[in-house]
């Protein structure tokens, strides 16, 4: 993902901790949480954690939240290509404020680009970003940046997991918005590129025609759209005008939320193509130690997790 994709920023400006939040209400919680909290457990206080690829900061708040109970004093640093927006967790979530202030946070910065000390990091992690990356160029650059004996470990998406499943019907499902124009036709009326008259007649019929989709497979974001078009229908000339900025709004976010599943899916695609990339970083001079799936709630495939060393050959 470059630093000029402003979808995941757009994102993150909603305040969401995680990538799922229809999955986990504040943080990553159960199992996943738990394999994070073993990777602190073995840390001295006062280590120097990295977080690549940190969004919003998931993984760098629980490793602060670990801190705070046991009293480790961890330097964490959060790094994104994407803007993070703490100002925006803080409305929606004001209770984590305190653990905000305590990490660092460096946004608009690719992996490769950081600015820190060689062989300064004690833990370095990250989850659902390092496979969006530039996969040698990252290896290279922990390898660099981990001490001697220090660990990376990180969770990816794999090509085959229940949430790719649940991205993909929903992938089928933007695509026949695609079709229907909705968004391009609104854009198109505020661009001066459509007539009001012409602009609703084509809305109208794409109505209709999500109507029929919706009755059979009633999806939720065909819901959402409709009860936007429904809206847009009922309004007049005038309210057109005084309503673009949440219309544009909405147009908008869909838009970019098309995006981002479109990165998941490409990156998942990416990864069944080359099933054994995660050898660029014992290529890059580190030794994996372990690896395995991640399950939710017990059942559902969420990822699967890797956990390397940098041996101490001094």
């Amino acid at each position: 993902m470059s630093a000029e994709s402003n979808h995941w920023s757009s994102y993150w400006e909603s305040g969401s901790i995680t990538s799922l939040p229809q999955d986990f209400q504040d943080n990553y919680d159960g199992e996943i949480g738990a394999f994070w909290e073993s990777q602190f457990e073995s840390l001295n206080s006062n280590s120097i954690i990295l977080d690549l690829c940190t969004g919003n900061g998931a993984i760098a708040l629980l490793a602060q939240s670990f801190s705070l109970k046991f009293q480790k004093e961890f330097n964490v640093i959060g790094v994104d290509a994407a803007t993070i927006n703490t100002a925006a967790i803080v409305k929606n979530k004001p209770h984590l404020s305190e653990l905000l202030n305590r990490v660092n946070f460096i946004s608009n910065c690719r992996v490769e680009d950081i600015d820190l000390t060689s062989e300064s990091v004690d833990l370095i992690t990250s989850q659902y970003g390092i496979e969006y990356c530039d996969w040698k160029l990252v290896a290279e650059r922990v390898f660099d940046l981990l001490k001697p004996n220090g660990e990376f470990a990180f969770i990816s998406h794999a090509q085959s997991t229940d949430i790719r499943k649940t991205m993909c019907e929903e992938q089928r499902q933007y695509m026949f918005l695609n079709e229907l124009k909705i968004f391009t036709l609104v854009n198109s009326y505020y661009n001066h590129k459509k007539s009001f008259g012409l602009t609703l007649k084509k809305l109208k019929s794409a109505e209709t025609k999500l109507q029929l989709a919706q009755k059979s497979i009633s999806s939720q974001l065909y819901a959402s759209v409709l009860q936007f078009l429904q809206y847009i229908l009922q309004l007049d000339k005038a309210r057109m005008t005084t309503e673009k900025r949440q219309i544009v709004s909405f147009c908008e976010q869909h838009v970019f939320a098309y995006k981002r599943l479109e990165d998941i899916l490409n990156v998942s695609e990416k990864i069944a193509s080359v099933p054994n990339w995660y050898q660029v970083f014992e290529s890059a001079g580190l030794s994996l130690i372990a690896s395995g799936d991640v399950l939710q709630g017990g059942l559902h495939k969420a990822g699967v997790y890797y956990q390397f060393k940098k041996k101490d050959d001094r």
